[in-house]
Formats: structure tokens, C-alpha cells, sequence
């Protein structure tokens, strides 16, 4: 039996490779759920403001879930 390096690989890369997955493919979803929503539920200036932050600011896509895709009242 030989001994392995503090823990197994295993487990943390599989995390790691989901984490990843998700830190990529996040914006590009958030973004094509902007883009395609209605003129209605999104005015044109709040689009353009909310595609700046999610491609810029780490893990903004998720704050654009949560609180972008809410109805604006009228």
C-alpha cells in the first residue's frame, strides 16, 4: 500500500472540474437569458448595464439571477 499525497485527488478534482464548469458556463447563460428576454420586462439602458457587469464583475451572474430577472413595476 503506498501512501497518497495529503488526500486523494480524486474527489477534489472532480469539484474543482465542476466549479469550473460552472465559473464559465454562468455568464454566457445569464447573458443569452438577458438578451432574449422581452423589451418589456428589461429596458434597453438596464440591458447594456447588466451585460457590462456580468462580463466584468466575478460572480455577477448570479446576482443577475436573483435580482435582475425580477418584474419591474410599472
Amino acid at each position: 500500500m503506498t501512501p497518497t499525497f495529503p488526500f486523494d485527488m480524486t474527489g477534489f478534482l472532480s469539484v474543482f472540474l465542476i466549479f469550473a464548469l460552472l465559473m464559465l458556463l454562468g455568464p454566457i447563460i445569464a447573458l443569452i437569458d438577458l438578451f432574449q428576454r422581452s423589451d418589456r420586462d428589461v429596458a434597453g439602458d438596464s440591458r447594456v448595464l447588466w451585460a457590462i457587469v456580468v462580463l466584468l464583475v466575478p460572480f455577477a451572474w448570479i446576482v443577475y439571477f436573483v435580482v435582475g430577472r425580477r418584474p419591474r413595476l410599472p
